[in-house]
């Protein structure tokens, strides 16, 4: 016989002078016994419960003082059963932890990995918390990379409840389709600094000056050894382009002061759901400002499923401020730049001019950019079709 923690097994402890008499008697009758131990002056074994009687009979008769308990899981129910809590949290924690096998704990992708990958994995239903019986990894990478104009090649490898994710983008090369014949027109005025055709003919020479919808390359072609034929044109045309940003900003503003007084709310995530708490969300902060910060639980280094939200409300309160007209001009020139930056991003910039000027309570600065930029727009070439 083997003792185990869930057998209902009882702990016998009898004198380490005594141990020998009472043994023997219980090897002689057939009764068996398991996990026998020295515990200091003790001798300690393991019996069955329908043996309990009839040890404590030869015990009786060979006068061994003999203290018996159940042990196991029985004695830890046994003893926690005021206290229904543990023992249905314990047996709940042990059907998690045989049913989560089944589901998806971690999604793991490379470094860098563009966010169009996790979502064309979400949308066919790949997220934490998925079903992975009820999942088709196979049909799923051939589903993304079938319908993605940029996705390859893509490849889930489950390791137990952990997915590794390996993809490949499309290059430039792969995805880019010449059949259609194509014109590329000027998609703002401009003068002609640099010409890089791939396909089509060249319609303008550098210096020239070209206004917006002027075609650049042009996809009908017309040669004496080919005769006519339409083709897709390809590359870039940059320009010299002058553009002018303007924004402003009043003396007279209102302003967010905070009160110092803030709030934090905690969301629980499991798999891809948040709980909410109604009651802890409700605030009596009129007009506040948000900020959530969000973390994942990690337990002895591995990652669970499980994300806390934190929501933090920030309590302001609207102010009367009077600018003065330098500080106006500094904000309004921040926002002008903010907008050269979302346009001219990594062109070119050749020269810049600032203008300011003050009107109605209000200071306007305006920044003229001169920049070089590739002003190429490809625009299709309709034919009929028979």
């Amino acid at each position: 016989m083997r003792g185990g923690f869930f057998r209902p097994l009882y702990r016998v402890s009898v004198p380490q002078a005594s141990a020998r008499g009472l043994i023997s008697a219980m090897v002689s009758r057939d009764v068996p016994f398991s996990d026998i131990e020295r515990c200091g002056d003790e001798i300690i074994f393991h019996i069955r419960r329908r043996d309990r009687a009839a040890v404590f009979d030869m015990a009786k008769r060979l006068n061994v003082p003999a203290k018996c308990e159940l042990s196991g899981f029985f004695a830890l129910m046994k003893k926690y059963r005021r206290r229904a809590g543990l023992p249905i949290g314990a047996l709940i924690a042990a059907a998690m932890v045989l049913i989560s096998s089944k589901f998806v704990w971690d999604i793991r992708y490379p470094e860098g990995t563009p966010a169009e990958v996790e979502a064309a994995l979400a949308q066919r239903g790949f997220t934490l918390g998925a079903y992975l019986p009820g999942l088709d990894l196979t049909g799923i990478c051939q589903s993304v990379t079938s319908e993605s104009e940029d996705i390859s090649w893509l490849s889930i490898n489950m390791h137990g409840t952990v997915a590794h994710i390996e993809y490949r983008m499309r290059l430039e090369g792969e995805r880019e389709d010449i059949s259609e014949p194509s014109n590329l027109v000027a998609s703002c005025d401009g003068q002609i600094v640099r010409i890089e055709a791939v396909g089509g003919k060249s319609e303008v020479k550098i210096g020239q000056t070209v206004k917006a919808g002027d075609v650049l390359l042009s996809g009908v072609i017309d040669s004496e050894a080919l005769g006519y034929r339409l083709v897709r044109s390809r590359g870039e045309v940059f320009a010299a382009v002058s553009k002018t940003f303007t924004a402003c900003c009043p003396l007279d503003i209102t302003e967010k002061m905070p009160t110092g007084r803030t709030k934090t709310v905690k969301n629980i995530k499991f798999f891809s759901n948040f709980s909410e708490n109604e009651k802890n969300i409700d605030t009596t902060f009129k007009k506040y400002d948000t900020i959530e910060k969000t973390e994942r639980l990690t337990v002895f280094g591995v990652r669970l499923p499980v994300y806390v939200r934190r929501t933090t409300l920030i309590e302001y309160e609207d102010e009367n401020v009077t600018l003065s007209e330098s500080d106006a001009e500094a904000r309004a020139t921040e926002d002008a730049l903010l907008q050269i930056e979302k346009t001219c991003g990594k062109s070119e910039v050749t020269s810049t001019s600032k203008k300011v000027e003050i009107s109605d309570g209000k200071v306007y600065v305006s920044i003229t950019v001169e920049y070089v930029t590739n002003i190429a727009t490809e625009q299709k070439i309709k034919t009929e079709q028979k």
